[in-house]
């Protein structure tokens, strides 16, 4: 039996001694400087970057924002090798990430969209994703199409809030929220960067990797530009050996081709209106899915091989045009922001062995029954925000106050070819597809075709407020109420699909997000505050589950109503404090938390229908801390710690017809309860025009050893074939050398202790995702970067 509640990782006991070093040297270094002559030649003694984030929709330091945020800069990602944002969602305290190939879940302190424990989650997201302000999420649906990963090259930084940001970012900001914001383009001066690197995966093929980024004025004051491209070839560790006659046999099978780019205009022709013309665009091409069978090869030691009969491809695009409008009133400032999300997706994937056993057929052993799937959406987000504020973060008041409308247009789209259908039916059971189904195929190929079609529309009226009590204490409210209308359609066709069908529905509902707090700036250096704060995601309905065999029949009726759910909701308590000790060389951030979270969407697995549903399983809590010390301790030597923890479970029986869907204690989902990052950093001239330097990183995240509802045999989510993810730890290197005009040199190794951990590991046969995941082997590469 499982242990029920979590346990403290060895681990976190190096980190806190390496916590109580970070201070007792840095306060060791502190002394030791106080008696030296203030006419020595020695160079100034560094302090720590401060970065402005615009987290509450106005430019702040973050060491002044009371809200739990973690911050990446351009410099950063480059030091830390960090080229996606589910690299930095990984060495953030708080968040977890899983890419597991088609899916990719982003939580914040434990609100996680794929609640119920199984392999897939369904609805909107709990966590927002904005490239500047563009969201790109999308509702996640039975075609199994998360949102979008966005690259992150050039920018000048990446923002991660945690805790519910509903108030000024909607309803996918559940659980917290994480905005890349570009770099922007310059009105008086010129700067550009290029970078090229090139890297091998033990046992796979080889990386590379070319980008560059230049902008700029036009005309003087008036007119500038930013432009970047970036593309990257990803080698691919997976080998594909099937195990069917005439199968795919193809080595490094999970290679692929990402690109990006982006173009800025920055108009200004007058000192009291700018506007911004900006445009991004992302293709990833993935040659076949990371997926993988633990059964097969030797996965622990790094052979990973795949058995499957075809090519699983991903192919995943979007491009999303925005247009910024600011107005200087004087007395205020009226901001306009559009955004036009247009995204186009194809997944492939392998049915040859998956609807066999739900029907009860023999497993083929060739590819004469062949049933090659494509899975996708295309999704257009249109969202419009105007909002107005007190330009001065001086003042005793500070307001912001806006009207916001998104428009979500969103076509999932699921095909199942199957040209021997008929000869399969027919040696199985002696029958035709017509007599056996009662249909025929459609276009004499597909078995199963489907459309799902979503519409959602969100009005909202938001405002955020801070008063100034005094220099020190200070109020903060605020409140968003939103309307949202949501209409479906599904379109379906095939013998499986039980022939043709066209069903739909409507929903609606508001919501009033309010959120409060208190600060208290004990000086320009140190703030402690509390908040509280409402997370909200609106409802929706299901697709309808058209496999008829009689098991997936009586699965669905235990069941009960599946039509539609409902929406879910949380409240978040946090005490959070930031302080900037020892001249700015020290930084310790911290914040503690319970969440509420009230008639959960999740995701219920129904293994005989090949599906999941969408339902409201009962209540939970969060509890948890997150902390980050960084601090140059030395002129050359610096380090940082970053530890999170989360205990997500629910807090009530979930009973439908008698049966239990979850159980009180046992976890929200199949998260790391505790992670941790150390780095430590090692800079040193080595001559006039040339400095060293050295960084080791070291990512830690804990197996959850709290029962998962698909883990319980004594409820009806029981899945006898779901296994909860181990322990993973990851260690990273990197040295080089930087030369003075801007160019860097450097030798790197990811995940350097070559970890094997096998993840969302799923063995049932009547599933798209049987197999496995792992993080990329251990990969050895070099980088050259110019700076200008």
């Amino acid at each position: 039996m499982k242990t029920r509640y979590p346990i403290v990782p060895g681990v976190l006991s190096l980190a806190l001694w390496t916590s109580a070093a970070i201070c007792v040297t840095a306060s060791a270094a502190t002394d030791s400087s106080g008696g030296q002559d203030s006419t020595s030649a020695a160079p100034a003694t560094p302090v720590l970057e401060e970065i402005t984030v615009t987290a509450q929709r106005r430019e702040e330091n973050i060491d002044r924002v009371p809200i739990s945020i973690s911050a990446f800069t351009q410099a950063d990602l480059e030091e830390r090798g960090l080229k996606t944002v589910g690299d930095i969602a990984s060495v953030t305290p708080g968040v977890d990430f899983r890419p597991v190939g088609y899916e990719n879940w982003l939580t914040i302190r434990g609100i996680s969209q794929n609640a119920g424990g199984g392999v897939a989650g369904l609805g909107p997201n709990t966590t927002a994703i904005y490239i500047d302000d563009a969201p790109i999420q999308a509702r996640y649906a039975n075609a199994a199409v998360p949102t979008a990963v966005p690259n992150v090259f050039d920018i000048d930084h990446v923002e991660v809030l945690r805790g519910p940001q509903g108030t000024l970012f909607g309803a996918s900001a559940e659980g917290g929220a994480l905005r890349v914001i570009s770099a922007q383009p310059s009105l008086t001066s010129y700067s550009g960067f290029a970078r090229a690197e090139v890297s091998q995966i033990d046992g796979g093929g080889i990386n590379t990797e070319e980008g560059a980024a230049f902008g700029g004025p036009i005309v003087n004051d008036v007119l500038g530009f930013r432009a970047s491209v970036w593309s990257r070839h990803d080698g691919g560790y997976v080998q594909n050996e099937s195990t069917l006659i005439g199968g795919l046999d193809e080595s490094n099978v999970n290679k692929g081709e990402n690109y990006s780019a982006r173009a800025a205009l920055l108009f200004k022709p007058m000192s009291m209106f700018s506007a911004e013309l900006s445009f991004y665009y992302q293709n990833k091409e993935q040659n076949s899915a990371d997926l993988y069978d633990p059964t097969a090869g030797d996965p622990r030691n790094g052979d990973f091989v795949s058995t499957r009969g075809l090519i699983q491809p991903i192919n995943d695009s979007f491009y999303t045009p925005s247009l910024k409008l600011t107005f200087d009133l004087g007395w205020s400032e009226l901001t306009s922001i559009t955004n036009d999300l247009h995204r186009a997706d194809a997944q492939g994937y392998d049915y040859t062995r998956v609807l066999p056993p739900a029907f009860g057929f023999t497993l083929p052993t060739s590819l004469e029954y062949a049933e090659p799937t494509v899975v996708g959406t295309n999704q257009n987000n249109f969202t419009q925000e105007v909002r107005l504020q007190n330009p001065s973060s001086s003042d005793k008041l500070l307001w912001t106050v806006g009207l916001y409308y998104s428009r979500l247009h969103q076509h999932d789209f699921e095909t199942v070819a199957a040209p021997n259908f008929n000869a399969e039916v027919e040696a199985n059971e002696g029958e035709s597809v017509l007599q056996y189904f009662g249909e025929n195929l459609v276009d004499g190929v597909f078995s199963y075709v489907s459309s799902q079609y979503f519409w959602d529309e969100e009005k909202a009226v938001f405002g955020n407020l801070q008063y100034n009590i005094t220099s020190q204490f200070s109020v903060v409210g605020g409140l968003r109420y939103e309307n949202e209308q949501s209409r479906y359609l599904t379109i379906s066709d095939g013998p499986i699909a039980g022939g043709p069908s066209n069903e739909s529905a409507i929903t609606s509902a508001s919501v009033a997000a309010p959120k409060g707090g208190i600060n208290w700036s004990i000086n320009d250096q140190t703030l402690v505050y509390f908040s509280a704060a409402k997370g909200y995601r609106p409802g929706g309905v299901n697709i309808p589950v058209h496999l008829t065999t009689d098991a997936c029949t009586s699965q669905l009726a235990a069941l009960g109503n599946t039509d539609a759910y409902k929406p879910d909701y949380l409240w978040s308590y946090e005490l959070g404090f930031k302080s900037l000790l020892l001249d700015k060389r020290l930084s310790i951030e911290g914040s503690v938390y319970h969440i509420n979270w009230d008639d959960i969407i999740s995701a219920i697995h129904v293994p005989a229908c090949a599906t999941h549903v969408a339902s409201n399983l009962g209540d939970a809590k969060s509890d948890g801390f997150d902390l980050s010390m960084k601090a140059l301790i030395t002129t050359h030597f610096s380090a940082g710690v970053y530890v999170g923890y989360t205990d997500a479970r629910y807090t009530s029986d979930t009973i439908k017809f008698g049966e239990y869907l979850a159980r009180s204690g046992e976890a929200i989902s199949d998260i790391s309860p505790w992670n941790l990052t150390v780095e430590l950093n090692y800079q040193a001239p080595l001559a006039p025009r040339l400095l060293g330097y050295a960084h080791l990183e070291d990512r830690y995240s804990s197996k959850n050893n709290r029962l998962v509802p698909a883990e319980d045999p004594t409820t009806d989510s029981y899945d006898p074939d779901v296994e909860t993810n181990p322990s993973i730890n990851q260690v990273d290197a990197r040295v080089g050398v930087k030369i003075s005009g801007g160019l860097d040199l450097s030798l790197f190794a990811n995940n350097l202790l070559n970890a094997h951990p096998i993840l969302n590991e799923y063995l049932g046969l009547i599933d798209i995702t049987s197999g496995a995941f792992t993080i990329p082997p251990r990969t050895f590469g070099g980088a050259v970067a110019y700076h200008w």
